[in-house]
């Protein structure tokens, strides 16, 4: 993404890519990672792990802001 102030206004947080609904979120850090590894094999989020918006925004399409974490930690952490 070219805009790191970017949020998503879609009302459930989903995106359509090559015809799935996907979360934006995890789209945009899977999209960023792919760039990072050149592999999106190794950019792709395993199951159980979301993001979780350090700037506490869940609409943020930021990557800065995003870390990979368990599911459970991430749910603690609202």
């Amino acid at each position: 993404p070219t805009d790191l102030d970017a949020c998503y206004d879609g009302p459930d947080g989903l995106i359509e890519v090559d015809g799935r609904r996907v979360a934006a979120p995890r789209y945009v850090f899977e999209a960023v990672a792919a760039e990072s590894f050149g592999d999106d094999a190794e950019a792709r989020l395993m199951p159980g792990v979301a993001i979780h918006h350090l700037c506490a925004n869940r609409r943020c399409l930021n990557p800065r802001h995003m870390k990979p974490v368990k599911i459970s930690e991430n749910r603690r952490g609202r």
